[in-house]
C-alpha cells in the first residue's frame, strides 16, 4: 500500500516488476527517432549478412535503431 493514491517517487523505486515493464517498454518502443545519420570520416567497412561493403570518407549512412531492440539474438525471445 501507497502514502496516497498515488505511488511517490521512492516507492516506485521499490516495485520491481513495474520498473521491468517500464524497461521492457521503453525497449520495444523507444522514445527517440528510429535512427540518425553520421558521416564516415576517413572511410569505413561495414558488414551485412557476412558481405563486406567499404564506404569512403565524406558519405553520410543512416543507422536503424529499432532492429536492434527487436532482435531475438540479442534479447532472446520475449517469452518469459
Amino acid at each position: 500500500t501507497f502514502e496516497n493514491e498515488f505511488p511517490t517517487y521512492e516507492e516506485l523505486g521499490q516495485l520491481p516488476y513495474f520498473n521491468a515493464c517500464v524497461k521492457e517498454f521503453m525497449r520495444i518502443t523507444p522514445v527517440v527517432g528510429n535512427g540518425g545519420l553520421r558521416q564516415t570520416e576517413g572511410g569505413i567497412k561495414v558488414t551485412s549478412r557476412g558481405v563486406d561493403y567499404w564506404i569512403p570518407g565524406g558519405y553520410e549512412i543512416f543507422f536503424p535503431l529499432l532492429p536492434p531492440f527487436r532482435d531475438d539474438r540479442i534479447w532472446g525471445d520475449g517469452k518469459v
